[in-house]
């Protein structure tokens, strides 16, 4: 299930949603890319303070049971990730936890809104969710 998007034009921020996700898996997924220099409670949810290769600092929010069904989000407030878009990251966290992972398929050019991709045994779908 791996792609790779040619497009350089990265999302400012990256924001996927995860069923049934535990928060030690989340932690264990983002220490593979990052340091993690730090976690706070907020009414947000988890806010993971962390370092790239680059050693750029940026925070991730989890926020569990934000979505009927059990989806937790996972929102990296400004994207100095490895991925470019919202759906490369889904497609390495379905690949990691290999839970039902689910993305906007519109991009910040406005293009495609309001659809969302659903990766799920190894399959990739577009469904309406909300």
């Amino acid at each position: 299930m791996t792609e790779h998007n040619d497009s350089t034009d990265a999302f400012p921020d990256i924001e996927i949603y995860v069923k049934r996700v535990e928060l030690d898996a989340v932690t264990a997924w983002l220490s593979q890319y990052f340091e993690i220099t730090g976690t706070k409670d907020t009414r947000e949810g988890v806010v993971f303070e962390l370092k790239n290769a680059d050693q750029e600092a940026f925070e991730c929010v989890v926020a569990e049971n934000v979505v009927k069904g059990g989806f937790a989000s996972v929102w990296f407030k400004r994207n100095v990730t490895k991925w470019q878009t919202d759906r490369e990251c889904a497609v390495d966290a379905y690949e990691y936890f290999k839970l039902e992972v689910r993305c906007s398929t519109g991009g910040w050019d406005g293009e495609d809104e309001g659809g969302w991709f659903r990766f799920i045994d190894d399959d990739i779908k577009t469904v309406n969710w909300f």
